[in-house]
């Protein structure tokens, strides 16, 4: 993301100075207080409630601290970290806006801006940072719902049960049901995945899922 902020400086700053205050005057209307509505309200408080509702983000806050200092030494690192996202963001609008098609799709600037210029390697450094949190986003959320489902769901019914003499017995059929059930996700996830249209934005479909975990 960093890569991509620094290339749309580069290009905003090296093109035609009209078409730098296009793409700055585009992206300045969403800020105009009478294009604030509702919506902005409702998106900004989905998202406060997803830092509590997602399961990825209760398992690394949550469950992952060993002790209760770990949450305050996280915390001026993580709004550092926030701030240089939220920084980065507004070039690579910027940018998009001013120098790609209209129909291009917001979610793909940091791809089509390098790719747009002939700039590959910036690419392949965008798509293998993206692809990273990605991969890590899938196995923090699996590993967090399996554990929720052998924890909550499965552990009471085998405690009941005569079946397992020892806390051994219990634990291997823990693991054993967390990694069945991590199967199961997967297989939900990729079929789900594949029944939306390339045209999805991948906002709106985040934004889908923070509006489900914060109603349950």
């Amino acid at each position: 993301l960093m890569a991509a902020g620094i290339l749309s400086i580069l290009l905003l700053t090296g093109t035609d100075a009209q078409l730098t205050k296009t793409g700055i005057d585009r992206l300045a209307l969403n800020f105009v207080p009478s294009n604030i509505g509702t919506d902005f309200f409702v998106i900004t408080f989905l998202s406060m409630a997803a830092i509590l509702c997602l399961p990825r983000q209760f398992y690394v806050t949550v469950i992952e601290a060993e002790t209760g200092s770990d949450i305050a030494k996280a915390r001026w690192p993580f709004v550092g970290y926030m701030l240089v996202t939220l920084l980065v963001v507004l070039p690579i609008s910027a940018a998009g806006l001013a120098l790609l098609p209209e129909n291009t799709r917001p979610d793909l600037f940091v791809l089509q801006l390098p790719l747009a210029h002939g700039m590959d390697v910036v690419a392949l450094i965008v798509f293998m940072g993206g692809f990273s949190a990605a991969t890590a986003m899938v196995l923090v959320e699996t590993i967090a719902l399996s554990t929720m489902v052998s924890n909550d769901l499965v552990a009471p019914f085998l405690i009941r049960t005569d079946r397992f003499k020892g806390e051994g017995d219990l634990g291997r059929a823990l693991l054993a049901t967390r990694r069945a059930v991590i199967g199961l996700i997967m297989m939900g996830a990729l079929g789900w995945a594949l029944g939306f249209s390339e045209n999805e934005r991948l906002a709106s479909i985040g934004l889908i899922a923070f509006a489900a975990m914060a109603q349950f």
